[in-house]
């Protein structure tokens, strides 16, 4: 029985690593069968990935202080989800009204929390 994913499933390469990435992709559809699959990496491989693999290139290999620069630009060009009668998913999950959503309020430790931080701070006495 295979079970399928509803969020995208991303994986990073770069360049020198492209010989360990058709390894990984016949392991991953051999324990992951037919749920598709998202590559970043630069360079596009000579060989083919398989039907649910989708290979992004995020151009031109980067140095390693820079690994992380092509994925952020990559994630960032997303806009973000919107579905009929759901909340809007952004960066941010939790709403500024989380209390108002709190079958607990007066229990909850993180209502307390923000309601703690929202006060104002008491007038320090100078001894």
């Amino acid at each position: 029985m295979t079970h399928k994913l509803k969020a995208p499933v991303y994986a990073s390469t770069n360049d020198k690593h492209l010989i360990c990435l058709k390894v990984f992709v016949e392991l991953y559809n051999i324990f992951w069968e037919g749920q598709d699959l998202n590559i970043l990496g630069y360079t596009k491989p000579s060989y083919s990935l398989g039907e649910c693999v989708t290979f992004h290139s995020m151009g031109p290999q980067q140095p390693p202080e820079k690994w992380s620069t092509g994925l952020f630009e990559f994630f960032n060009s997303f806009e973000p989800v919107t579905r009929a009668n759901e909340p809007r998913i952004g960066l941010n999950p939790f709403p500024r009204t989380a209390s108002s959503l709190c079958p607990l309020p007066s229990e909850c430790v993180t209502c307390r929390l923000a309601r703690r931080a929202s006060e104002p701070l008491p007038p320090q006495r100078l001894a």
